[in-house]
């Protein structure tokens, strides 16, 4: 499993990050997020639940983090 980093960006350079693991690519983790067909998308991160409105977010940036 390779471990990525997802950082959503807001107006006005407020970012909330978090961690996932994926088997394949930057762009299996995207469609995760954008392929549910769903204006949101929940995760759980330090044991913070985070419900991001989508619709809000200006651009996502995805990246593996080498460990």
């Amino acid at each position: 499993m390779k471990t990525f980093r997802v950082d959503f960006h807001f107006d006005k350079e407020n970012t909330v990050s978090f961690f996932i693991e994926e088997e394949r690519t930057e762009a299996t983790v995207l469609h995760k997020i954008f392929g549910n067909d769903s204006d949101h998308f929940v995760f759980k991160e330090d044991g913070v639940l985070y419900r991001i409105q989508l619709k809000k977010v200006t651009h996502v940036a995805v990246s593996e983090v080498q460990e």
